[in-house]
C-alpha cells in the first residue's frame, strides 16, 4: 500500500452551538505522521481560513492569519497504539505544559530583503511587529525600501514552560505604514520557541542570526526573507530587571562603492505617457542612518525609453566584515518631466534592490568580479547550472532522509507502507526576457589580468580600430581571403594596382576590366578583384551574418558570453500572492557596473571602465545590400 493512497488528517476549528460553523482548518499530511507514528512530540499546526465560508458567514477572512493549534498527533496501526513503546503519559504531558517559570525573550531583528510591494510604486515603508503571549513590540519605520536595515532588539518578559516545546510561537509580521489609510500587514513568520537559544546569563554571547523565509499573511510562500535570531534568559522572578541588551550591529570596515551608470533600457510608459527625461537615484543603506546616496542628471539621449547617463560616482560607506550582513543597494528611476499632468511630482518609473553580498571582495565564497558574469547559453553557464541542479537534488535527498527512490518504515508494527520521493526534475530556470536565445559568439572570456594586455580594449565589446587584427577572423572571411590570394597569383597585376582593393571606382568601364583580366572576352564577377563574394545571395555568405537581424536587432552585447555590463530589472506595481491579481511587473532594465572596493578607486591611475568610449562620435558605416 502506498502512502499516497491514505487520506490526510484534517483538523477543523468550529464555533457553536446551537449552529455549528467552520471557522478555519488545518490539513496534516498522512506521510509526515506515518514516518513518526506515535513518537512525534507536540508541535504547532498552522490554521488556514475556510475558502467556502466568508467572514460575514462566520468564517475567518481570507486575508487574515487565523493562528495555530498546539497538538501531539499519532497515526498508525491500532495494535501499535497498545504497544508500551508508543504509550503516551498524559499526566506528565499536561504537567510539562502547565509548569511555568519566568523567562526573558529577546528577539534580534537585523534586516529583511525582497519584501512584497504594497502599492503601485513597488515599494513600501516597512516595520516589524513581533507578537508573543498576547503582547506586541515593533521596530521603527523605514521609508521607501524593500530591504530595510533594522538592527533592533525587542524584549518580552513572560511565564513559559520549562519544556519549550509546549511554549507559544513567536509571530513576526512585516507591516507597511500608510499615511492616509490604515497600516497593512505584508509578510508573516512563525518562529518556534524551540529554535531559541537558552542563554546561561544576560551577558552571554548573542546567537548568530539566520535568514528565515517569510510567507504572506495567508501563509502562502513568497520570496521574502528576514535575518533574525532569538534567545531565552531564565529569570529568578518575573519582576527581575535585566541589563540592556548589547548592540547587535556587526563589525564594520571602511569601503568604497563605485557605481558606473551607463543608462536604462526599454522603459515602459507610466500612466499612458512615455518616459521623457529619466534619472536614477541610488541609496546604499548602513546601520544608524550612516548610508549614502546620489542621483544622476536627467537624460533623454538618445530617447527617454533608452536614456544614457554615462556617469561615475564613488561613495565612501561602512560595510560589514561578515558578508551575511551585507546590505542591499536601492535603485530607483524617476521621470524629471514637469507639466500640467505631471505637476512638480516626480513619477517613479521603476525600482530595484541589489544584493551586495556577491560584490564584497572579502567574500571568498560568493564574490563575483565585475565583467565576469555569463549570459545564459554559454558552456560555462550551462556547467554551473548543472552543478546547481545536482546540489539541489542532493539537498532534497538529504532532507527526505536517504538518497534512495523509495524506502520502508523500520519501526515496530510496520504495515509495509512505502514512501516515494518526488523530486521535480523538470524545473526550468526563468529566462530573462531581455536576453536573446541565440547561438553565442565564440569570443574569449576576458579576465581582469588580460584586460591590460590589449591596449584600448576594456572588455566591453567597443574596440579601437587598430586592435581589430588581434581578434579571430570570421570563417567566411578566411575562405574569401584565400580566394583573393589565389586570384592574385593566377592573374598577376601591375605594380601600381593594389592586389586587394577595397573598392573599384564606379566609373570604371568594361574595357578597363578586360585590360585587367587579360585577353578574356568575357568574365565573371568572381574574376574581379572586388571585396565581395561572387554570389551576393549565396547561403554560405549570409549564414552567420543575419542572426542578429533575425533576433530582432537588439543590443549586440546580449549575444556575448561574458557580460560587459551588469543589468538589473526594474519593477513597478503591487505584489499579490495570487499571480492573476498581482500588478508587479518588469518595466525596464538598468545597465551599469557596481563595484565594492577596499581602497578608494578615485586614486586609480585609470578608471575601471573608460566612459569616454561610449560618448557620441561620428562613425562611417559600410552597408552591403545583398538582397532586394
Amino acid at each position: 500500500m502506498l502512502v499516497e493512497e491514505i487520506p490526510d488528517v484534517c483538523l477543523y476549528l468550529v464555533r457553536g452551538p446551537p449552529k455549528i460553523l467552520t471557522v478555519c482548518f488545518s490539513r496534516i499530511p498522512a506521510a509526515r505522521l506515518l514516518r513518526e507514528q506515535f513518537r512525534a512530540g507536540p508541535c504547532w499546526e498552522l490554521l488556514k481560513p475556510e475558502p467556502s465560508r466568508a467572514s460575514h458567514l462566520g468564517g475567518a477572512a481570507l486575508k487574515t492569519n487565523p493562528g495555530a493549534v498546539l497538538l501531539k498527533l499519532g497515526f498508525g496501526l491500532s495494535e501499535d497504539a497498545l504497544d508500551p513503546d508508543f504509550s503516551w503519559p498524559e499526566e506528565e504531558l499536561l504537567r510539562k505544559a502547565k509548569d511555568r517559570v519566568p523567562f526573558c525573550l529577546r528577539v534580534f531583528i537585523y534586516q529583511a530583503k525582497e519584501l512584497p510591494a504594497s502599492d503601485q510604486t513597488s515599494l513600501l515603508d516597512p516595520y516589524v511587529k513581533v507578537r508573543f503571549c498576547g503582547k506586541k513590540e515593533k521596530t521603527r519605520v523605514h521609508a521607501m525600501t524593500t530591504a530595510p536595515l533594522f538592527y533592533e532588539t525587542l524584549e518580552f518578559h513572560e511565564m513559559l514552560p520549562l519544556d519549550v516545546r509546549f511554549g507559544p510561537d513567536i509571530v513576526v509580521q512585516v507591516w507597511d505604514r500608510d499615511v492616509f489609510s490604515s497600516n497593512t500587514p505584508r509578510a508573516l513568520l512563525r518562529f518556534p520557541l524551540t529554535k531559541c537559544h537558552v542563554l546561561a546569563s544576560e551577558g552571554s554571547k548573542i546567537p548568530s542570526p539566520s535568514w528565515e523565509n517569510l510567507t504572506s499573511i495567508g501563509a502562502e510562500p513568497i520570496s521574502s526573507q528576514i535575518l533574525m535570531s532569538a534567545a531565552l534568559i531564565r529569570k529568578r522572578d518575573l519582576s527581575e530587571r535585566l541589563g540592556r541588551s548589547e548592540c547587535i550591529i556587526p563589525q564594520m570596515r571602511q569601503a568604497w562603492v563605485e557605481i558606473t551608470c551607463v543608462g536604462v533600457r526599454q522603459l515602459k510608459a507610466h500612466r499612458l505617457r512615455a518616459p521623457q527625461e529619466p534619472y536614477v537615484r541610488i541609496d546604499v543603506s548602513a546601520p544608524n542612518d550612516r548610508g549614502n546616496c546620489f542621483r544622476t542628471q536627467p537624460s533623454s539621449v538618445p530617447s527617454g525609453r533608452n536614456a544614457n547617463f554615462l556617469e561615475r560616482k564613488v561613495m565612501a560607506i561602512d560595510m560589514p566584515e561578515n558578508p551575511l550582513y551585507a546590505p542591499n543597494l536601492d535603485l530607483r528611476v524617476y521621470d524629471a518631466r514637469v507639466g500640467i499632468s505631471a505637476g512638480l511630482h516626480k513619477h517613479l518609473l521603476g525600482a530595484s534592490s541589489i544584493d551586495l553580498s556577491s560584490k564584497l571582495p572579502w567574500n571568498s565564497e560568493a564574490f563575483v568580479a565585475p565583467q565576469t558574469e555569463l549570459f545564459s547559453g554559454s558552456d560555462v553557464w550551462q556547467q554551473e547550472k548543472e552543478r546547481n541542479e545536482e546540489s539541489h537534488l542532493r539537498t532534497q535527498s538529504e532532507l527526505l532522509g536517504s538518497g534512495l527512490s523509495q524506502w520502508t518504515i523500520k519501526y515496530p508494527g510496520d504495515a509495509g507502507l512505502q514512501f516515494r520521493e518526488r523530486l521535480d526534475s523538470n524545473h526550468e530556470d526563468d529566462y530573462d526576457e531581455f536576453e536573446c536565445d541565440v547561438e553565442h559568439l565564440e569570443l574569449e572570456r576576458y579576465s581582469p589580468d588580460a584586460l591590460g594586455s590589449m591596449p584600448g580594449d576594456s572588455g566591453t565589446g567597443a574596440f579601437d580600430p587598430m586592435i581589430l587584427s588581434g581578434l579571430p577572423m570570421i570563417h567566411e572571411d578566411v575562405i574569401f581571403r584565400e580566394k583573393q590570394i589565389q586570384f592574385a597569383e593566377k592573374f598577376p597585376l601591375d605594380e601600381d594596382i593594389t592586389p586587394f582593393p577595397e573598392m573599384i571606382n564606379a566609373s570604371s568601364t568594361s574595357t578597363e576590366y578586360s585590360t585587367l583580366l587579360g585577353s578574356q572576352a568575357s568574365y565573371k564577377l568572381s574574376e574581379l578583384p572586388i571585396s565581395f563574394p561572387s554570389q551576393w545571395a549565396a547561403a554560405e555568405y549570409i549564414e552567420g551574418r543575419e542572426w542578429w537581424t533575425k533576433q530582432g536587432g537588439r543590443e549586440l552585447e546580449n549575444h556575448l558570453k561574458t557580460k560587459p555590463f551588469e543589468t538589473y530589472k526594474l519593477f513597478r506595481g503591487k505584489f499579490h500572492p495570487n499571480a492573476s491579481k498581482s500588478t508587479l511587473r518588469c518595466v525596464g532594465v538598468f545597465k551599469g557596473i557596481l563595484r565594492v572596493l577596499e581602497t578608494n578607486p578615485s586614486c586609480e591611475k585609470e578608471p575601471f571602465f573608460p566612459l569616454q568610449i561610449l560618448s557620441s562620435a561620428i562613425y562611417s558605416a559600410s552597408v552591403h545590400n545583398t538582397r532586394l
